[in-house]
């Protein structure tokens, strides 16, 4: 429990959402140095890249703490070798379903037919904004990758300039299309080849036979959400 309190701590004082003044506050000018060797990687800001290095120093202290604290059980298993190459033979199969969905989406959102796809998500619309084609075009991308990050970048990297340009048209704030996609994101992604799903299942030890009819139950309430939200959006114009 130690390691995970102090993960969700760390992160929360070194990416300060909240605009801590005793948080961490991260320089602004510290990449500017490296901006001279030209490297094609490099972020252009801070400010992109700060909520991912807060997380993986989160994740490092973390880690050491569980060391530490599990010390005892680590030894008796072979020490610390035989846990790294129980991690990473773990990790594997996590990676390569999510890489894999996600290429198989990035290359059908690619493909000259899904042009006329694209149009049609394009066109549909509740209103007169884009949140709408946002949720089903983000859900369908999120299905096909079995990745709420995947479906979601693949989508923004698609229509997201349509979106913007339609929802500043019509003076929707950006904040709630932001909203609504990120919930749009998780909707149908935990389809059966979701690697997060496969890895959640083998870790609890059960096979998709035993276990995916409850979480297609979850998968199908958790889809309706984004739909809610932009109906309570229509009638209040909260978000």
């Amino acid at each position: 429990l130690l390691p995970l309190i102090a993960v969700i701590v760390v992160n929360l004082y070194m990416s300060n959402p909240f605009h801590w003044s005793f948080a961490y506050h991260w320089d602004a000018q510290m990449l500017e140095p490296f901006k001279s060797l030209q490297l094609s990687l490099l972020s252009p800001s801070v400010q992109r890249i700060y909520a991912i290095w807060s997380l993986d120093i989160a994740l490092c202290i973390g880690i050491l703490l569980a060391v530490i604290v599990g010390w005892k059980p680590i030894a008796r298993k072979g020490g610390l070798v035989h846990v790294f190459n129980d991690g990473a033979l773990s990790s594997l199969a996590a990676i390569l379903n999510t890489a894999s969905g996600y290429a198989f989406g990035s290359v059908i959102a690619k493909l000259s037919g899904f042009l006329i796809v694209k149009q049609a998500l394009l066109n549909l619309n509740i209103g007169s904004g884009p949140l709408l084609s946002m949720v089903i075009t983000t859900n369908i991308m999120a299905g096909l990758t079995g990745s709420a990050s995947g479906g979601m970048t693949i989508a923004l990297g698609m229509l997201g300039n349509e979106w913007l340009a339609w929802g500043q048209s019509i003076g929707m704030s950006p904040d709630v299309l932001h909203r609504i996609i990120c919930l749009a994101s998780s909707g149908i992604d935990a389809l059966p080849h979701s690697g997060a799903l496969v890895t959640i299942i083998s870790v609890c030890g059960l096979t998709h036979k035993e276990s995916y009819s409850d979480v297609f139950v979850l998968t199908l309430l958790k889809t309706l959400v984004a739909f809610i939200f932009i109906a309570f959006y229509s009638i209040f114009g909260i978000a």
